[in-house]
């Protein structure tokens, strides 16, 4: 076997599995990983993942505030794409 090569197929699929799993903060809009995130809150059956304790605070306080705004800074989409 021939070791994995700068911009290899199987390298690009590991990196596209890891960006899944990134979750976007809904009070600051960074990128948290849902894996090592250390400030999650369940709210209406979904989980939100935080950058740190303020921005999970900031939420805790006000969800619907910071709901209605992930949803519109991501419109739903119709169809297959």
């Amino acid at each position: 076997m021939s070791p994995l090569k700068h911009g290899s197929k199987e390298k690009r699929a590991n990196k596209q599995k890891e960006v899944k799993n990134m979750a976007i903060d809904p009070v600051c809009k960074m990128e948290v990983d849902e894996k090592k995130a250390k400030f999650k809150s369940k709210h209406q059956d979904k989980t939100y993942y935080f950058c740190a304790s303020g921005c999970k605070t900031a939420f805790d306080n006000n969800p619907e505030k910071y709901c209605k705004k992930v949803e519109s800074d991501h419109p739903k989409r119709r169809g297959c794409c």
